[in-house]
């Protein structure tokens, strides 16, 4: 009987100590999407701002060609 019991309360501390497991990963996995969220966000952001900015790059490589032939 004693085996039994030892038993058991075995079992029952693994599921305790799985259980924690389980819920420190899943903690741990809802950190990690919300901040590759705020990360796909900001991925939006930029992009916009490149998008932008980008149609001044052509004006930009001619200033440049420019400056470097005065030098």
């Amino acid at each position: 009987m004693k085996s039994k019991q030892a038993n058991l309360e075995s079992l029952q501390a693994n599921l305790d100590r799985t259980r924690a497991n389980l819920a420190a990963h899943e903690q741990k996995n809802d950190e990690l999407h919300h901040e590759l969220n705020i990360f796909r966000a900001e991925t939006g952001t930029l992009k916009n701002k490149l998008e932008k900015l980008s149609q001044y790059q052509a004006i930009l490589d001619i200033e440049q060609y420019v400056a470097e032939r005065q030098n």
